[in-house]
């Protein structure tokens, strides 16, 4: 009988002496994952940062599971909101889209790392990620991601199976301008100019005056005595501006086609008022 208990008891202690080995490996084996996977995620952001100039949307795909899902929750400067749901189709596609559009940069970087559990066969890695997106229309963001990574262990490979982005918009430096144009006393004209400014919105008015000439329109900018021509065909021409009659100065440079009198004032803030910060305009009269 007493032989037979302290077979038991040997049995029983056994196993309490190998768990702790057993739990340290458990633990280097998460570890190292957890190394794996972080490297995956800084690995993703440079393939997409790479992109515009690489062509190779794959190097950002290898990443995802063909059954991924997505949720992308945006605030922009003007505290709007932008959410999209979307698939690994969906994502593709829009890869194919940073891919046509030339002259764009992006940089897109990870800065810290929040969270990185791993679970046996599935894990969660959440990142800080700064962007910064420019593109040859003039078009200039900058802002920050949080961004959580739900992987999966499939067929031995670590995807991505799952991935929500919650982004800010820091600073829209050049972007969409909002105008409201309206018409006073005659041909003259005021238009309130909403426009991105790092932070924030400014808007600002301005005053025109059109009077026509023969078969052509010329509006006079009342801030800086600028004048433009509209031509019968609708082409915009900027004016020198030396001659003291309206009608008389000199063509410098084509700025556009427009339809009429208030298309010509939109080109006007356009390329002359606000170069630096409209690169298209979104006309509410």
């Amino acid at each position: 009988m007493k032989q037979i208990y302290i077979s038991v008891l040997k049995g029983l202690i056994f196993p309490l002496l190998l768990f702790p080995s057993l739990l340290s490996a458990q633990t280097q084996n998460n570890e190292e994952t957890q190394k794996l996977l972080e490297g995956y995620v800084k690995d993703f952001a440079e393939a997409y940062s790479k992109l515009p100039e690489s062509k190779d949307k794959s190097s950002v795909l290898k990443f995802f599971s063909k059954s991924m899902q997505s949720t992308i929750f945006y605030f922009s400067v003007s505290d709007n909101v932008r959410m999209q749901n979307s698939s690994f189709e969906g994502f593709s596609k829009y890869l194919d889209m940073l891919t046509r559009n030339e002259g764009m940069e992006i940089k897109y970087g990870v800065t810290k790392i929040l969270q990185n559990y791993v679970n046996e066969g599935v894990a969660t890695v959440v990142a800080i990620i700064n962007y910064e997106i420019k593109q040859s229309d003039g078009l200039h963001v900058k802002g920050q991601e949080t961004v959580t990574f739900a992987w999966k262990k499939v067929n031995g490979e670590w995807q991505i199976v799952h991935f929500t982005v919650l982004g800010t918009e820091d600073e829209k430096l050049r972007g969409t301008c909002l105008c409201e144009i309206f018409s006073s006393s005659g041909d003259e004209y005021v238009v309130r100019t909403t426009v991105p400014s790092g932070r924030s919105y400014t808007t600002g008015f301005n005053e025109f005056e059109a009077q026509k000439s023969g078969e052509n329109i010329f509006i006079r900018v009342k801030s800086d005595n600028a004048v433009f021509k509209l031509t019968p065909d609708g082409e915009v021409w900027q004016q020198d501006g030396t001659n003291n009659s309206i009608d008389k100065v000199n063509e410098v440079a084509r700025i556009g086609k427009a339809g009429g009198v208030k298309g010509a004032i939109l080109l006007v803030i356009k390329h002359h008022l606000y170069p630096d910060k409209c690169t298209s305009i979104k006309y509410n009269d």
